[in-house]
Parts: structure tokens; C-alpha cells; sequence
């Protein structure tokens, strides 16, 4: 089993196997005593934790916390998945016993057997059987800071902020100054106000496996999909003369029965009383994954210290600024370019899949898989021979 992980982790693509086995790789560096742990992506951005974690709701019996992204008010069609780049489980032996009824997870004969893992494995094989369990308890939340929306990271949390503050000439400015002391004030107390209210809305619904809704695109096998049908939000409740109440979608399974519930999202006036913010909402974490690839990410300085403050405006640039001036000190502007799945080009040149690089890549891929079949056929004796050479390099695709 462990060379099998550390056979698939040389890969030029590497991922963990499963991402529950994470748990027992990095076991000594949880502290005993810790209710939840769980894994993230290197490109999150962590926000304040004391504020934006479903503390009371992590008491009840759940075995797995899922943050989500906010999807369309509208609602309709939604997969559901834990998330690979981040997810909670409850450190307790019952949880484990229960994750670990996995099928290729029984025992070692039942590993030796499991075929080749597919893309996103913990996104599909594994969250199918996690969804499908009906022992398994869970709870997503929305936690995810959202696109377009323009995002900050500072003392004060993971903020998504309205669209009046992008930049009037294309270059943003000093930040003002009640802004820069609420964005630099970090929370003093953990958070008391229950996440579920009266004004929740809840639904019973309807959990669909092993079939994709028309039009719907994912990547992976149909076969491991989960979806459900999301309720709209509310179109009648206003927080004032124009703007409308935003909301906070979340999922619970408990004895097997799933509910979505809706709750208002108050807006995070700051923690200083003096001048409140508007139109800005706190998150648990903003996550970078398609922006990443992009000019003005990949341009970001790595030689310097971390900024006290970095906004990310969708639509024109990274900027960091000073924690005591407000004063810019970097400013990446977004470029024109020509995105992919595969990363980002100038207008006009070749496509990253084109690429020599990229070809290699893809061919390594496809010998890898074949080779690794064929070796462990040979190690578990179902075939004679002489295992070759691992065909997998490292590949770096720019």
C-alpha cells in the first residue's frame, strides 16, 4: 500500500490517493485532543477562524464539515462533493471506522484489487461512497469567498468587498483611511452568534447518484456523481430600499436524511465601532484555483515579506498595501490573455496543450498508467516478468 502511494506521489501530476489517508500520513502532527482536523490547498488563503467556523453546528453529530462556494440564487442542479482542496473530519475512532468501511479500504486484498485511481479520486470514487453512506453524518457550509467579487486578506479575516471600490483610473489608491483600520483590526473573541437563526428557511431534499444533470459539465466519471435540485433564495427579503439579503446555503445529512437550510448573511461591519464597513462579508477562506494562472498571479514577488494587506480585484490586478500608511507597495495589473483548464497565454501564442511540454506530459500520463498496472500485476504475481523503468518525470507546464 505505502508503495503504491509513494508510487502515484512521483507521478507528474501528483495527488494523494485518497485524501483521507492524509490523516495517517501527518497523524503525529495532530494534537490528540483536536476535535477536527482536516487539509487545504497551498493556494488558500486561510481567513479569521474564530469568526467564520460553524463552531456550534461542530458539536452536533457530524463526521465531515465541507465548505462550499455560494452558488446562483437561482438554484437549480448542484454536484455535491468533498471538496479536494479543503474538508473536516471529526478525530474520533467512530468517524474513521466509518470513512474507512471504503470498499478498496477493507483490507490489503481489496487495495491490491482497486483499479487505477482516476482524476479528482477524492472528489469522485471516494465522495460517492461518502455521500452514499447512510452512517456517515455531514454538514457543508458556504465558506468560500466568491468570484467576481473583489477579495481581501488582512488582520481582519478573508473579506469579499463591494464593486465601488475597484479603481477609478486603473490603478488603485491609498487605501482610506476607515477602511485600512477595520482591514487591520483582527477579531478579540471567539464568535457567539448561532449560525442557525428563526429566519433560517430548511428543505428536505433529494440526493441523486451515478447520473448527471443535462448540460451539467464535470471532471470526472458520471458513474460518481452527486447532485440535488437547489432551492432559489428568497426574492422578497430586502435589507434596505435597494440592496437585497444575501444568504448562506448549507446541507445536512444526519441518520441519512439531507435538508438544505437557508440563513441570512449578515454583512462584517468590522470590529471597531467607529465607521462600519458596507456591503462586505467575511468568509473562512478564498481559494485561487483558475486566477493562479494568470499573469498577475504568477508575477506576485516571492522575495519579499508577506503584506500586511492584498486585495484581489477580479477584474484589474493584485495590489498589497501597507498596514500603517495604506500606502500601495504593489500593484500587478490583470493582462489580456487566452486561458485554459491548462494555465494562461499571451493572446496569439500557442495554446499550453500544443506545447511540446504539455504533449510529453500527456504521453508520460498514458505510459505511467500502463506501466503501473503492469508492474503491480507482476509484484501481486497475477503476471510474470521484469518491471521496467518508471516512465513518469517530473513535468513543469508554463
Amino acid at each position: 500500500m505505502l508503495q503504491d502511494m509513494v508510487t502515484l506521489g512521483t507521478f507528474s501530476t501528483p495527488q494523494a490517493v485518497y485524501p483521507i489517508l492524509r490523516g495517517w500520513v501527518f497523524k503525529k502532527y495532530i494534537n490528540p485532543k483536536s476535535v477536527w482536523w482536516g487539509y487545504c490547498d497551498m493556494d488558500t488563503f486561510i481567513g479569521d477562524l474564530t469568526q467564520t467556523f460553524p463552531y456550534d453546528l461542530a458539536q452536533d453529530d457530524y463526521d465531515i464539515l465541507i465548505p462550499t462556494h455560494p452558488i446562483e440564487p437561482t438554484g437549480g442542479p448542484e454536484l455535491l462533493f468533498m471538496r479536494g482542496h479543503m474538508t473536516f473530519f471529526r478525530n474520533r475512532r467512530e468517524t474513521e471506522d466509518r470513512l474507512m468501511t471504503y470498499s478498496h479500504f477493507k483490507d490489503f486484498t481489496h487495495w491490491d484489487e482497486m483499479p487505477f485511481p482516476g482524476a479528482s479520486m477524492g472528489e469522485a470514487e471516494y465522495s460517492h461512497f461518502v455521500v452514499g453512506h447512510p452512517g456517515i453524518n455531514i454538514l457543508t457550509f458556504d465558506a468560500m469567498a466568491p468570484a467576481p467579487y473583489i477579495r481581501s486578506s488582512s488582520p481582519a479575516g478573508v473579506i469579499s468587498h463591494p464593486e465601488k471600490l475597484r479603481p477609478t483610473q486603473n490603478t488603485p489608491q491609498a487605501l482610506p483611511s476607515p477602511l485600512l483600520s477595520q482591514l487591520m483590526a483582527p477579531s478579540i473573541r471567539l464568535s457567539t452568534r448561532p449560525t442557525f437563526t428563526k429566519r433560517g428557511i430548511q428543505h428536505n431534499i433529494t440526493i441523486t447518484q451515478g447520473s448527471v444533470p443535462t448540460g451539467m459539465g464535470i471532471w470526472f466519471k458520471p458513474e460518481f456523481a452527486s447532485w440535488y435540485t437547489a432551492q432559489p433564495l428568497p426574492e422578497d427579503a430586502h435589507k434596505g430600499d435597494t440592496d437585497k439579503q444575501q444568504w448562506r446555503r448549507f446541507l445536512l445529512k444526519v441518520n441519512n436524511q439531507w435538508k438544505e437550510r437557508l440563513e441570512p448573511h449578515e454583512e462584517f461591519r468590522g470590529h471597531l465601532p467607529e465607521e462600519p464597513l458596507e456591503d462586505a462579508y467575511q468568509w473562512l477562506y478564498a481559494h485561487w484555483q483558475e486566477e493562479k494562472k494568470q499573469a498577475h498571479w504568477r508575477g506576485l514577488p516571492i522575495d519579499v515579506p508577506p503584506a500586511d494587506i492584498f486585495v484581489s480585484y477580479y477584474y484589474d490586478g493584485n495590489a498589497a498595501f501597507d498596514g500603517q500608511t495604506g500606502e500601495r507597495t504593489h500593484w500587478l495589473p490583470k493582462k489580456k490573455e487566452d486561458c485554459s483548464t491548462y494555465g494562461c497565454v499571451e493572446p496569439g501564442q500557442a495554446p499550453i496543450m500544443q506545447r511540446e511540454t504539455f504533449q510529453h506530459y500527456t504521453s508520460t500520463r498514458s505510459a505511467f498508467v500502463e506501466w503501473y498496472k503492469e508492474s503491480k500485476a507482476i509484484r501481486m504475481g497475477y503476471a510474470t516478468g521484469t518491471v521496467g523503468s518508471d516512465p513518469s518525470k517530473p513535468t513543469q507546464l508554463r
